[in-house]
């Protein structure tokens, strides 16, 4: 509770604006007509995330736990970015830490933030090849969650080019979580034509 509060009150006079979801707010429950609505959501989006995603503790009812164990998830954005939010964590932990207690803090992933440009010749690429495959214009948007993609670029200069895209439903991270097979396999043709035509032209 005292690193979420931390994290609040770390945050609450930041003005996030850096990131623009509007183009694709139906997606995360955007109501057509609920303009209030729509403006909470999207200003929502732009913010950091902070969630207690696993704790452990106990292994039965009649036994006082030996040790517990909680696990964070958060989500960056430009306004507060990984440093940011380990520094909050640092000054809560030595608070601690001065009160006697006894824990460790330990930092298990660490992503960065990916801008592979929006204008990029891959990005353009994707959008034209999108429209053949699937039939739609694709939206370049900013996302807050973490990929494998920080690592591809890790060493390379910014700006290098690079995109989160592929297959999926409205069911990420949930229980009954798929991906239709008939997308999967259109995907699959799609990211062929892609890579063949993308080294072709460099």
């Amino acid at each position: 509770l005292a690193f979420k509060q931390a994290f609040k009150e770390a945050t609450k006079d930041i003005s996030f604006g850096q990131l623009d979801f509007s183009p694709v707010l139906n997606l995360y429950g955007a109501v057509e007509g609920d303009d209030a609505g729509n403006q909470e959501l999207d200003q929502l989006l732009k913010q950091p995330t902070f969630n207690v995603t696993v704790f452990r503790g106990g292994d039965q009812v009649n036994t006082i736990p030996d040790h517990a164990e909680v696990v964070f998830n958060i989500r960056t954005v430009p306004e507060f970015d990984n440093e940011a939010v380990k520094g909050v964590f640092s000054e809560v932990y030595q608070e601690f830490l001065d009160k006697g207690a006894d824990f460790d803090l330990q930092l298990t992933l660490d992503l960065k933030p990916l801008n592979g440009g929006v204008n990029s010749d891959l990005v353009q690429l994707t959008k034209t090849l999108g429209a053949t495959y699937l039939n739609q214009d694709l939206e370049v948007v900013p996302m807050t969650g973490g990929t494998d993609g920080a690592n591809f670029v890790a060493n390379k200069p910014a700006g290098y080019p690079i995109i989160i895209f592929g297959p999926g439903s409205t069911t990420s991270h949930q229980i009954d979580e798929y991906v239709d097979k008939d997308e999967y396999l259109t995907f699959v043709n799609l990211y062929i034509d892609l890579l063949a035509t993308y080294i072709e032209n460099k």
